[in-house]
């Protein structure tokens, strides 16, 4: 009975991912640089082996 409820979900899902992909892009392009971006101001702000180890025992 419900089934004809999703009867052209695919169809209209592809058009949507097609129509936004640049967007998309973009989005996890920006997402991954800023992820690494993170990760390389922990050393800056944490120089020493030890002060990064404390910081994540604290957690």
């Amino acid at each position: 009975m419900s089934n004809h409820l999703y009867n052209k979900t695919g169809i209209l899902s592809r058009f949507l991912l097609r129509q936004d992909r640049v967007r998309f892009t973009v989005w996890l392009l920006s997402l991954s640089v800023f992820t690494f971006l993170i990760a390389q101001s922990f050393t800056s702000l944490y120089p020493a082996e030890r002060d990064r180890q404390a910081l994540m025992k604290r957690c």
